[in-house]
C-alpha cells in the first residue's frame, strides 16, 4: 500500500472503474439486500465473481482486493443485522460458515487471477525488455560490420592502388 498503484488512471480507467462500483453494489444489494428471494438464493451471490475477475485483469492487486473488501463488507453487514440473502435462515452458525464460504471463494479467485495477471503483465514486460535489447544489440552490430566493410572496402581500395602503382613502376622500369 505504500508504493504507488499499477494501474494507469484515466479518465476511461475512472469510469470504468466508477461503472464496477456502481455495478457491484446494485448487484451486491440485490444478493445480499433481499431484493431476490426465489430457489436460486444460494448460488446467487456468485454473480460477482465475474466482477472480481474483471477487476483483476483490468486494474492491479490493490483495486481487485478493495473490490473484494467491498463485496466481503457488504454481505457481512446484511448478514449479520439479518437484512436478508443468501445467508440468512437456519441457526447463526450456518449463516456464518455460508458466509465465510463465500468471502473465501471469491477472496482466492480474486487473489490467484491477480497473480497470475500480474505474473503475465511481468512475462509481457521482461519480453519487451528482451526484444528492445536483442534490437539494440542489432543496431549496434550492424554499426560495428558497417565500420569494419567500410575498412575492408577502404583496404581494397589501398591495395589496388598498390598494385596499380607496382605494375606503372614495372612498366616503368621496362621501358
Amino acid at each position: 500500500w505504500q508504493r504507488p498503484s499499477e494501474t494507469r488512471w484515466t479518465s476511461g480507467r475512472l469510469l470504468e472503474a466508477a461503472g464496477l462500483v456502481v455495478v457491484a453494489f446494485l448487484l451486491g444489494q440485490a444478493v445480499f439486500g433481499g431484493w431476490v428471494r426465489d430457489a436460486l438464493v444460494h448460488p446467487l451471490p456468485y454473480v460477482i465473481l465475474p466482477l472480481i475477475v474483471w477487476t483483476a485483469f483490468r486494474f492491479a492487486q490493490r483495486e481487485t482486493f478493495i473490490l473484494m473488501a467491498f463485496v466481503a463488507g457488504l454481505a457481512i453487514w446484511r448478514t449479520a443485522h439479518g437484512t436478508g440473502g443468501p445467508f440468512q435462515g437456519g441457526s447463526v452458525g450456518d449463516s456464518l460458515m455460508l458466509l465465510q464460504s463465500f468471502i473465501n471463494v471469491i477472496s482466492v479467485t480474486g487473489l490467484a487471477t491477480t497473480a497470475l495477471v500480474a505474473e503475465h503483465r511481468a512475462a509481457a514486460e521482461a519480453l519487451r525488455q528482451s526484444r528492445d535489447e536483442l534490437e539494440q544489440r542489432v543496431r549496434d552490430r550492424t554499426v560495428e560490420l558497417e565500420r569494419a566493410n567500410v575498412a575492408l572496402q577502404e583496404e581494397v581500395n589501398m591495395r589496388s592502388r598498390m598494385v596499380q602503382e607496382q605494375e606503372r613502376l614495372v612498366r616503368e622500369l621496362q621501358t
